[in-house]
């Protein structure tokens, strides 16, 4: 049955989120945003608890500090326009997939064809520029833990 959970959920997941980028929109004014910036000069903030379907669990608001353009793009336009591109558009239901998700034991190595250990399996092939993944997907949250997130995915590698 796992072969078929996790297809299925990462591909609906997958679809709903394509209703991020408006549906972000709506979520942001009610981020809790610190009263000071941390040690890199970034303001963070949460989502409320009702809201964390929405919300990366391994990076608080406006996230991705580490990426030169992410950052480029807080410097230049702020916490909300940085904090909209990466839950509306970068980091898409990751909370609601984390949710669907399962513990795991490690992270899956960047190979092609099948991987599995104990629950947490991965199929992925490249035909050109395109790459295709099924299975689970594995994250390290805030907390430490590992997860896997059910995943169906197509993407574009150039």
């Amino acid at each position: 049955m796992s072969y078929v959970y996790a297809p299925l959920i990462g591909l609906l997941v997958g679809l709903l989120s394509l209703t991020c980028p408006v549906l972000t929109l709506f979520a942001l004014p009610f981020v809790r945003w610190d009263a000071e910036a941390d040690e890199e000069g970034v303001i963070r903030g949460d989502l409320p608890a009702w809201l964390s379907w929405l919300s990366t669990p391994d990076e608080r608001l406006p996230g991705g500090m580490y990426e030169a353009a992410h950052k480029e793009l807080y410097l230049k336009y702020g916490k909300w326009v940085a904090s909209w591109y990466w839950l509306g558009v970068r980091n898409r239901l990751f909370g609601l997939s984390g949710r669907l998700g399962i513990p795991a034991e490690e992270f899956i190595p960047d190979v092609r064809g099948w991987y599995r250990k104990g629950r947490v399996w991965q199929w992925s092939t490249q035909l050109g520029v395109t790459r295709f993944v099924v299975g689970y997907q594995v994250y390290r949250p805030l907390k430490g833990e590992l997860y896997a997130t059910p995943v169906f995915s197509i993407k574009l590698r150039m």
